[in-house]
């Protein structure tokens, strides 16, 4: 098992781009490897005969056809904004 040090949380906090307070090393150290010690606890445990778990990749996605329908709705959409003229939308200028 990969045994976690002062270096490897620095490597960690580097690649995250995290800064890492010295006060806090001891505890992310600690708290890795307690990670680190599950994992392997679940890499060794026997999955022989064990039927897996239900996966949502699994499932498929029933969709709707898409149909094209020319709706004209503008007019209902601009009175529903604040300010419109000649059928577009006014809004506030936010480039000079």
């Amino acid at each position: 098992m990969v045994k976690v040090d002062k270096e490897t949380v620095k490597e960690i906090a580097e690649l995250a781009n995290f800064r890492i307070e010295k006060k806090d090393e001891k505890d992310l150290i600690f708290g890795m490897q307690k990670i680190l010690e599950m994992a392997s606890a679940l890499n060794e445990a026997e999955t022989n005969g064990v039927t897996p778990m239900a996966n949502p990749h699994d499932a498929s996605q029933t969709l709707r056809d898409d149909i094209c329908r020319d709706v004209e709705q503008r007019d209902s959409f601009l009175a529903l904004a604040p300010l419109a003229e000649d059928g577009f939308f006014l809004v506030p200028k936010v480039v000079e």
